[in-house]
């Protein structure tokens, strides 16, 4: 079992990031590592986001309390705060969850060929699946290419 990431150039500087996986259980593997990746950037971007806004706000409701000695506002706002901060986690869980069942489906589950399951390891002859697939693709591709090339 082998994962490659090939990164290759072509003389317009066009890069194409090739990522092969020589057999099923590497591009089963490949998919959930990219899958787990997004979803923890996505997690760190919006708790940050989350995090800078509820300091603007708090900055807000300071400056708006010193001015109008108001304290009925701050009160509002900072309710208005923790439900929004608990929507947001709550959105993100699900976000979460979905995600890790439609991979667990796609990846583990799937529908036959090739001797197991799944978009990423359908296809004939155990080579891989949908992953290998484009990877093989491309190589034709390349190949018909080189071919009008030499003509």
């Amino acid at each position: 079992m082998s994962i490659a990431i090939v990164i290759k150039s072509d003389v317009n500087f066009r890069t194409e990031y090739v990522v092969a996986a020589e057999d099923a259980t590497a591009a089963a593997i490949l998919v959930v590592l990219v899958v787990v990746v997004v979803e923890v950037v996505v997690v760190v971007v919006v708790v940050v986001v989350v995090v800078v806004v509820v300091e603007v706000v708090v900055v807000v409701v300071v400056i708006v309390v010193v001015i109008l000695k108001n304290i009925r506002i701050v009160v509002v706002v900072v309710a208005a705060l923790a439900v929004v901060v608990v929507l947001v986690e709550v959105v993100i869980l699900v976000v979460v969850v979905v995600v890790v069942v439609v991979v667990v489906v796609v990846v583990v589950v799937g529908g036959g060929g090739g001797g197991g399951g799944g978009a990423v390891v359908v296809g004939g002859g155990g080579g891989g699946g949908a992953v290998a697939a484009v990877v093989s693709e491309k190589e034709e591709e390349q190949e018909e290419h080189g071919e009008e090339q030499e003509r």
